[in-house]
Formats: C-alpha cells, sequence, structure tokens
C-alpha cells in the first residue's frame, strides 16, 4: 500500500518460489512491461502497481490460497521496520527514519487494520506503541486515539505488558498535551499493571506521564514532583539517558509551579543538553518551547523570545508542523506584551490554523484566549466576549482547572475595560482563591493580576470592593465560568 522497497518485496513476496539474487532481475521485467512502476526518489528507489493490477494480484493470491501467509508476512515485516525505526527517533537517525516512517505510513496502517479484524490483540497493541512517538510527533492524535481504542477493544487475553505499553506509549501521550479527562485513569491503570509485572521501563514511564499531568492542573504538583523524581531515579538505574532528559524536563516545570524558578531552568537546560547530545531535534524544540515558557512567565522576553525562535529553526529541520505552531504561539504572546498587536494577531491566527487542523484542542483553546486578549486591547469587547467564550468552555471540556481560571483572569480584564468592575472584583477573587500560592509562582502573571486588583478597587472603593471580593471567594469553578459566560 502506498508503494515498497526493493528489501520490503523481497521480506514479503518470497516464500521460497524465487531464488536468492533473482528478484530484483524479476522486478525489472515488470518494470520493463509497465506492471510494476518505478519511483526515484532522494534516499531510495521505491516501487508501486497501479491499484488495478494490484486488485488482480490479491485476487490471484487468493486463488492459490496464499493471501493470508503474504498479509502475514507484510505485517510482521513493517512491525519490525517500525520498531527499528522508532528506535532511531531517539537520535541522530531522526531524520532519517521520520521520512521512512511517513512515507510506509500506509502500509503500516494496512498491517495494523489487519491485526485489529483478524482479533490479533498483541500484534495490534505492538504497532500502536511502536507508532505512537511517530504519531505524536506528526500530530495524527485522534487517528492514534482511534486505532488504540480499537485495539484495547479486542480480547482481554493479550500480553498485560504489550497492552500497557501501547497505552503510555499512544493513549498517554494525550496528557502531553492537556487532554487528562479519561487518559489519566487509563495511564493509573497502565502503570498498575506495569508494577505488578515488574517492568521497570514501562514504570517510569507511566509515572513521567502521570507527573506531567500534575502540571496542567495545578493540582497535586508536590505528587506530580514525587511521581517524576521516582521516574527518574528508574531511568537512572536503567541507564536510559533519553527517557532520563524528559522526566528532568517536566520535574522543572513543575518545581516552576513550587516557585524554584532558577532550579526550574538548570534542571530544563540539563534536560536540552541530554536531548542535544542525543541528536534529539525535535524533543530539543520541544525542551526550547517549553523553557521559554517558563522564561517568559518570570519577565525575560528577549531570553524567551531567543527559546521560541530556536524551537521554531529545530522544527523545520524535522518538518514539525505540531511544534512549530506553539513556538507561533509564544511568540504571538511576546507580541501582545509589546503592544505590536497587528503581528500579535497574525501570529495567533496562524497558530491556531494549524492546532486546529492536527487536533491540539487545548493549545488552540489558548490561542483563541489570545486572540481574545488581543481584541479586548483593540476595544473590540464583543469579538473578545465570544472568543474568550470559546475558549473557556473548550477548556472545560478538557477538564483542566488551570486554564480555565487563567481565562477567567482574562474575563475579569475584559469587564475592568468595559467599565463593569463589579464583575471584575468577583471574577479577580475566584482566581487567586482558586491558584493561591501556585498563581503567585508566575511573575508576569501575577504583576498583571495585582494591576487589576489594584485599578479595581480604586474604581470601586475599599468597602464595596471587599464586599464583592468575599462574593467571588465563595464562588466554586462551575459558578464562575456560567457567570463569566453570562
Amino acid at each position: 500500500m502506498g508503494g515498497w522497497t526493493l528489501d520490503a518485496a523481497e521480506e514479503v513476496a518470497c516464500i521460497g518460489k524465487v531464488a536468492e539474487g533473482q528478484f530484483l532481475d524479476l522486478i525489472s521485467e515488470l518494470v520493463d512491461k509497465s506492471l510494476v512502476l518505478i519511483e526515484e526518489q532522494e534516499h531510495a528507489v521505491r516501487y508501486r502497481l497501479l491499484e488495478t493490477v494490484r486488485q488482480y494480484g490479491i485476487k490471484k493470491l487468493s486463488e492459490d490460497g496464499e493471501l493470508d501467509e503474504i498479509r502475514q508476512r507484510h505485517s510482521y515485516y513493517f512491525t519490525k521496520l517500525a520498531e527499528e525505526a522508532d528506535r532511531g527517533l531517539r537520535g541522530e537517525q531522526q531524520i532519517e527514519c521520520l521520512a521512512v516512517l511517513d512515507i510506509e505510513h500506509d502500509n503500516l496502517r494496512g498491517a495494523l487494520r489487519r491485526s485489529i479484524n483478524k482479533g490479533n490483540a498483541d500484534l495490534a497493541f505492538r504497532l500502536v506503541s511502536v507508532l505512537g512517538w511517530f504519531w505524536f510527533m506528526r500530530g495524527y492524535w485522534k487517528e492514534s486515539k482511534v486505532w488504540l481504542n480499537q485495539s484495547l477493544d479486542l480480547s482481554t487475553d493479550s500480553d498485560p505488558i504489550l497492552r500497557a505499553k501501547a497505552i503510555y506509549r499512544a493513549g498517554g501521550l494525550e496528557l502531553i498535551r492537556g487532554k487528562l479527562a479519561g487518559t489519566t485513569e487509563l495511564v493509573e491503570e497502565s502503570l498498575a499493571t506495569c508494577r505488578e509485572q515488574e517492568d521497570y521501563e514501562g514504570v517510569a514511564w507511566c509515572l513521567n506521564l502521570l507527573g506531567q499531568a500534575g502540571t496542567w492542573g495545578y493540582k497535586d504538583i508536590e505528587e506530580a514532583a514525587a511521581r517524576l523524581s521516582e521516574s527518574i531515579e528508574i531511568f537512572k538505574e536503567l541507564e536510559d539517558d533519553w527517557g532520563l532528559a524528559w522526566s528532568l524536563r517536566y520535574l522543572g516545570q513543575v518545581i516552576d509551579l513550587q516557585g524554584d524558578h532558577e532550579r526550574s531552568i538548570e534542571l530544563q537546560k540539563d534536560a536540552l543538553d541530554r536531548f542535544e547530545e542525543t541528536g534529539d531535534i525535535w524533543n530539543s524544540a520541544h525542551s526550547l518551547y517549553l523553557m521559554g515558557g517558563s522564561i517568559f512567565q518570570h519577565g525575560d522576553f528577549q531570553e524567551a523570545r531567543w527559546a521560541y525562535e530556536q524551537s521554531l529553526e529545530k522544527c523545520k529541520l524535522v518538518e514539525d508542523k505540531v511544534m512549530a505552531a506553539h513556538a507561533l504561539r509564544g511568540l504571538a504572546q511576546l507580541a501582545i506584551k509589546r503592544n505590536d498587536l497587528v503581528q500579535a494577531g497574525q501570529l495567533s491566527r496562524d497558530a491556531l490554523e494549524a492546532l486546529q487542523k492536527i487536533g491540539d484542542d487545548n493549545c488552540a483553546a489558548g490561542a483563541m484566549r489570545d486572540l481574545g486578549e488581543i481584541a479586548r486591547r483593540q476595544g473590540d469587547y464583543e469579538q473578545a466576549s465570544e472568543l474568550l467564550s470559546q475558549s473557556l468552555l473548550s477548556f472545560e471540556k478538557l477538564g483542566n482547572d488551570s486554564p480555565v481560571i487563567l481565562t477567567l483572569e482574562q474575563f475579569a480584564a475584559l469587564a475592568g475595560s468595559s467599565g463593569r468592575f463589579e464583575r471584575a472584583a468577583r471574577l479577580l477573587a475566584v482566581v487567586e482563591t482558586l491558584l493561591g500560592d501556585t498563581f503567585r509562582a508566575y511573575q508576569t502573571i501575577q504583576i498583571e493580576h495585582e494591576l487589576l486588583v489594584t485599578s479595581t478597587r480604586k474604581h470601586l472603593g475599599n468597602q464595596k470592593f471587599e464586599q464583592l471580593w468575599a462574593e467571588g471567594a465563595e464562588m466554586s469553578l462551575e459558578q464562575a465560568i456560567v457567570y463569566a459566560i453570562e
């Protein structure tokens, strides 16, 4: 499906009827007769069939009773190819291995579809787990979820380690992009299986993912730090430097939420150095983006811009539209801080379009919130309200409390800009009550929050402000969401 290499054809089609060394001659004869088409590509020669010829070939294989054997050989060949390429994604062969997986994706989908249709759960789980990282890098998130769910629907009489691995290698990556609802429970299940089976690599990865989940909700920060710290110790024991870099990076993110910015950047730089030493361009880009966000929140906009731009450059090397969209969004937020609203708007729209296309609901909601802030600063309060409402409801659907609360902060700013200071006071109280000390860990957000509080108090007077603040502090998050949208 989608063509093949000579090696693939030999592995799949040679079942004892062709002598060693004859295969190229036979392929060349078919090319001469225009039954097989040849395609010269940068790194390899590929062949393909016209669909009518391919369907005829399938019909003849079926008549000869050889179709099932050939399809099984096809599935196992491409499973092994994906496993080899997956290992290469972690280092200097990343670009070449991405190219292999890109071009063979149709063959890999075919193998996966066949394993599911045949009820071969173990092979399906092998393929889902080995393709999980590729799917994440390329933004095939919806497809990844569909394949995982179809595999999980198969018989439970499967290898528990293969099942657990499919969960944390494919489904668990949903946590990286902030999709917590339903995914956290799956990874917890996978963690329990890995502990029971003494699969320490699996334990380390599940702990890593659950630690990351803690950064999204700004809840259970201590537990998130403990899980990431445990994963670090396991990766060290396994001498897995790549996994270690992952956990160091996210422990840095958690420590930033705890208020130790200097230690946070130190850990994130350590992770970045490790990824660069292994030649992992994509994860270097990811680390630069995350580190840029931490630096941005503490007010060093020049250094943050450098990090975002470096991330964008590395994304171009691996033709990655996913992380590139995130870097664009970071640059858009910097443009908002400079009050360059024209550039900010263009960057935010570009980021939103890319994020919606790849199905990154969480960051798309963030880009929509940025556009709402731009509209507010431009004085278009109706447009700002509409964009912020869409953003808020998207975050709520994903089950992420922290971005919901930060969007309420934007609603408070909008209320103040439009002269509705009573609403602003209540919403500001909700934000401070629900985020508390974690909220104050970010210098940029804290400064803007305090300016809004001071301005709102000034317009209302101390007594009225205190009364409204007390009312807001009593609101639940659900009540605040309804109140903001009203």
